[in-house]
């Protein structure tokens, strides 16, 4: 069993590593999803800006040409239509917003967007718009076989016609002579994440699977350690359980063989007889537990009377009552006490319930059974005024072999089958039970079925 543990506890933290690092692998593919994303569309718009500049050059020559530069006169409007439509015909949807600038001069700045002048400046995403040569030649001049491309550019210079050449003469810096074209998408990480979100989803997916599965594996886990332990404190329950009784059955036995006088024959047969029906009486808990648990038990329903039924638990307990100095009370409400149901079977449950109540109380207790009718629903409720059940142990008291206990508080009180055999019996008659947490004098136990 602990080796099996152990095994599966390893198993569980070498889960644990994969699963960090697959955590650890999806971030990192993340960010670089994102910069190669990135890169990608900064490159797009890289390659189309040339043409972009020779798009907006029809506008924007006479204001950068010659002696003319006209930074507060350039038309935006204009502009920023021709610029839309541009990127719109290239496929481009992500919000993209343009600037004319002299690095050299900042006060040489105009954009549609402003707020953005410093990632303006800084960007690589930009064309020389001021560098623009606009010619054109009378015939065309095709590539000789052999001439290279500095040649051929050479002679077309050579036989064409200048419309224009806007080198800007009073910028602040003659020798680069230079206004840039420059383009900025602030909305980037937002267009890519929408590039990316089916990939994302995907992968979110994926590692709440993996997690689900991890924590069912620690379910699993958890599950196999309780019912081992459970399996443990079962069998020495048992041990003892059955240790009692055969050990009065034997010594009984070897009394009355040893024993020549008759009057004590009747005493201990007697006693033979008692212990033998106590271990009957375990054995037929666990057999009859597990029939129904493996729904292999046939209960013999018929019409039976709750309130007869009850009775005869009073009567069956009296010895025990006497004997722990305790007291029974009950309280008839329900106006219809007929049930369809087995009756043996519910003898024994509330025989179970209200011997748990003696056998766990410390000191005398007073039990207490009522039948009423709630909502249409037939109730029988339980109660005491013993120690209670502590809040750890509530919500696994139903379990088979489990019993609310610290190391050996209960020994040799039972199996802890029998709150899990009463449970099986009520849900057997579509009825339900369950520990009241509000009640707070002791232990009440609320048995409901449909009327």
């Amino acid at each position: 069993m602990n080796k099996a543990f152990n095994y599966y506890r390893w198993l569980s933290i070498f889960a644990v590593v994969i699963i960090l690092i697959l955590v650890v692998l999806q971030g990192i593919w993340f960010q670089k999803a994102i910069e190669v994303e990135t890169s990608r569309m900064e490159l797009s718009l890289k390659q189309i800006l040339p043409d972009l500049a020779l798009e907006t050059s029809q506008i924007t020559r006479g204001y950068f040409k010659k002696d003319s530069l006209r930074f507060d006169a350039i038309p935006l409007v204009e502009v920023e239509k021709k610029v839309r439509a541009f990127l719109i015909k290239k496929g481009i949807q992500t919000p993209t917003y343009f600037a004319y600038y002299e690095k050299e001069d900042l006060a040489n700045f105009k954009s549609n967007a402003a707020q953005y002048k410093s990632e303006f400046l800084a960007t690589e995403v930009r064309s020389c718009v001021s560098c623009i040569i606009s010619f054109s030649i009378g015939k065309p001049l095709s590539k000789f076989e052999d001439e290279t491309e500095e040649a051929h550019a050479r002679r077309m210079m050579e036989n064409s016609t200048f419309e224009y050449f806007a080198p800007v003469q009073n910028l602040k810096n003659k020798e680069e002579n230079v206004v840039w074209l420059a383009l900025y998408q602030p909305h980037t990480f937002t267009a890519i994440m929408k590039s990316l979100l089916w990939l994302i989803i995907v992968n979110l997916i994926l590692l709440i699977f993996l997690f689900a599965l991890f924590f069912y594996l620690l379910k699993l886990l958890a599950n196999y350690n309780k019912i081992g332990q459970l399996k443990d404190d079962f069998f020495n329950n048992m041990t003892h359980e059955f240790k009692t009784p055969l050990s009065s059955i034997r010594l009984a036995s070897k009394v009355l063989m040893n024993n020549k006088k008759p009057e004590k024959t009747s005493t201990y047969l007697g006693i033979i007889e008692k212990e033998s029906k106590s271990l009957e009486a375990q054995i037929d808990k666990l057999l009859t537990l597990s029939l129904i648990e493996n729904k292999q038990i046939d209960l013999e329903k018929k019409s039976i009377n709750l309130e007869e039924i009850i009775k005869e638990v009073s009567q069956r307990m009296l010895p025990l009552l006497e004997a722990q100095n305790s007291t029974m009370t009950i309280d008839f409400q329900l106006p219809d006490p007929y049930l369809n149901g087995d009756h043996d079977h519910w003898l024994s449950s509330l025989c179970n319930l209200v011997e748990n109540s003696i056998k766990y109380a410390d000191e005398s207790v007073n039990v207490r059974i009522s039948t009423y009718l709630e909502n249409h629903v037939k109730v029988i409720s339980i109660q005491d005024n013993g120690p209670g059940i502590k809040p750890e142990f509530r919500s696994q008291i139903f379990d088979r072999f489990y019993r609310g206990k610290k190391k050996n508080e209960y020994k040799n009180k039972g199996f802890g089958i029998g709150l899990s055999y009463v449970k099986s019996i009520v849900e057997a008659h579509n009825g339900s039970i369950y520990l009241n947490p509000k009640y707070e004098n002791g232990c009440e136990f609320i048995i409901k079925l449909k009327a």
